[in-house]
C-alpha cells in the first residue's frame, strides 16, 4: 500500500492532473514509503483473471473470508449482526492500536484495544476531536481495526479512500510490533 506524501508530510489523495502524475512517478523512483492509487470506474484487463479466480473460488466454496463475506445464517450473532473476531495479532490482552500517526496535534497518544465497540461514543468523540476523521469515519476505523474483516461503503466523496490512507498509517505504525504480514486492500 502506498500513501502519497506532500512536502508538508501530510497525506494527500492524488488526482488525474499532471503534477500528481509527475509526483507519483518521482515517488516511485525514490522508494517512497507508499502510494495509494485509485482508478474509479476502471477495471484494467490485468484485474480480470483475479476477478474470474474469485468467482471460481466462490463457486467451489473456497473463497477467502467466506465466513464474513457470505456468513452462515446460523453463525454467531449479536442483535442480528454477525460477530466478527478481532484480527489474531491484536487479541493479546495488552495490545492496543496507536492512533498517534493520525492525530492532528502531538501530545498524548490515543490508542484503542481490539475490544472497543464501534458504538463506544466516548472513544469516537475523542477520535473526532483529535483526528481529521468525522464520526462515521471514526466508526469505520474502529471496525476496520477491531475485526478480521470490515466492509466500508458509502457514496462518492464521503471519504472512503481518505479513511483507507489513515487506516494504512495506523497499521504501518504497528507493523513491526506485531509482525504484521502483507496488507490486502480491495
Amino acid at each position: 500500500m502506498h500513501i502519497v506524501r506532500t512536502e508538508c508530510s501530510r497525506n494527500k489523495l492524488a488526482t488525474r492532473n499532471q503534477s500528481d502524475l509527475e509526483s507519483l512517478i518521482r515517488l516511485s523512483c525514490q522508494h517512497a514509503r507508499g502510494i495509494l492509487i485509485e482508478l474509479p470506474g476502471v477495471i484494467p484487463a490485468t484485474f480480470m483473471p483475479i476477478l474470474e479466480n474469485l468467482q471460481r473460488m466462490q463457486r467451489l466454496s473456497r473463497l477467502p473470508f467466506r465466513q464474513w463475506i457470505l456468513p452462515d445464517q446460523t453463525g454467531p450473532k449479536t442483535n442480528g449482526v454477525v460477530d466478527i473476531s478481532p484480527p489474531l495479532y491484536s487479541r493479546g490482552s495488552k495490545f492496543a492500536f496507536s492512533l498517534k500517526s493520525i492525530l492532528k496535534v502531538g501530545g498524548d497518544d490515543l490508542s484503542i484495544s481490539s475490544k472497543v465497540s464501534v458504538n463506544d461514543s466516548a472513544i469516537i468523540d475523542e477520535m473526532v476531536a483529535r483526528t481529521e476523521l468525522d464520526r462515521g469515519q471514526c466508526q469505520a476505523m474502529i471496525a476496520a481495526l477491531t475485526r478480521e474483516f470490515a466492509f466500508v461503503q458509502g457514496p462518492p466523496g464521503i471519504g472512503k479512500s481518505y479513511l483507507g490512507v489513515k487506516l494504512m498509517s495506523v497499521l504501518q505504525a504497528c507493523r513491526t510490533k506485531v509482525n504484521l504480514g502483507p496488507i490486502v486492500v480491495v
